[in-house]
């Protein structure tokens, strides 16, 4: 006589509200993960032969398992280069605020006299003073040497002449300039004022450190990409729910 036994799709199909209280995190499909439980465990024998144990069980279980199917999820959507082993960022964040509140004075005040005088006193005293006195005669001879005249049978004479010159010449010239100013200026500054301000600046740096082979790390994202989200759900439920004896 074979022991009768009961499978999951065995209990399902009994009552289809089997996992109504499996909980999953926020980024998983319900419908799916039941859907690929029962296609991988479908045959398998549970642990919990009872409906009610079993459903009660599944709810406790998936809000243990709660935080890992979390984390799993959340690392499986970090973005990053593939080949590349290094990601660093650094943020920096500054405020700034101040006031600013002032007076300034500014002030000119004051007189200014400039006078120029100038004597030009130009003297010229020219005097020349000129005396000629003197005797002069001219003697013509018209007589020949031959004829037996004297000389002064046949001359003619002109009288001597005398003068005297004088003369002078004064210049005076007399120029004064004065200038006389008065400059003022008064001026009064004020300001008041408030600043504020943020600054933010990002650095992000990335790359290989060269410590690890591209093919290296070619290897180990091939394996990273084996993992699959519902896929981990079903095995955890088959190891913890099914009995693997064959």
């Amino acid at each position: 006589m074979l022991d009768m036994t009961l499978s999951v799709a065995g209990l399902y199909n009994y009552d289809n509200r089997l996992f109504d209280q499996l909980a999953l995190p926020d980024g998983y499909n319900h419908d799916d993960v039941v859907s690929n439980i029962l296609m991988e465990c479908a045959e398998l024998e549970v642990v919990y032969p009872s409906w009610d144990a079993m459903r009660a069980a599944i709810g406790m279980w998936s809000r243990s398992m709660l935080w890992t199917w979390k984390k799993r999820y959340e690392v499986s959507q970090v973005e990053y280069a593939p080949l590349e082993n290094l990601k660093r960022e650094t943020t920096q964040t500054e405020d700034t605020s101040g006031t600013s509140d002032g007076t300034s004075t500014h002030k000119i005040d004051g007189t200014s006299s400039d006078t120029t005088e100038r004597d030009l006193t130009r003297g010229v005293d020219n005097q020349s003073h000129a005396t000629s006195t003197g005797d002069s005669s001219n003697t013509n001879w018209r007589n020949g040497f031959n004829d037996g005249q004297t000389d002064s049978d046949g001359s003619d004479g002109e009288a001597s002449t005398s003068g005297d010159t004088t003369g002078s010449e004064d210049t005076t010239e007399n120029e004064t300039t004065t200038r006389n100013g008065t400059t003022g200026e008064t001026g009064e500054n004020t300001t008041t004022g408030k600043t504020t301000g943020t600054r933010n600046f990002t650095e992000t740096t990335h790359g290989s450190i060269g410590v690890i082979t591209s093919q290296t790390m070619f290897e180990q994202e091939w394996e990273v990409a084996k993992h699959n989200l519902v896929w981990d759900v079903v095995c955890d439920f088959k190891r913890r729910f099914c009995i693997l004896v064959y």
